[in-house]
């Protein structure tokens, strides 16, 4: 994961007297990546092909920091809330 860095372009065009803002592109993406390790969701009992075995809820607080909830949908648990990053 990462945050993309700013790259982008816009024009103002008039259509019929009225200004309009019109993106343009700037090619491929750039991405910061994040230097955090990877979070690991444990599959105990091993997950089966066309199962839902997640519930992810995701949140940002007001530092910028991306959170990660959830709930184990097999073992009915909740999985513990982890920081994953901070947006730049």
């Amino acid at each position: 994961m990462g945050t993309p860095l700013g790259t982008s372009r816009a024009e103002v065009v008039f259509s019929d007297g009225i200004p309009k803002l019109q993106a343009q592109s700037v090619g491929e993406a750039k991405l910061k990546v994040w230097d955090r390790r990877v979070v690991e969701l444990p599959l105990e009992p091993p997950g089966k092909g066309g199962e839902d075995r997640f519930q992810l809820q995701f949140r940002i607080d007001n530092q910028r920091q991306l959170w990660l909830r959830g709930i184990d949908l097999v073992r009915n648990e909740p999985i513990t809330e982890q920081m994953l990053g901070k947006l730049e």
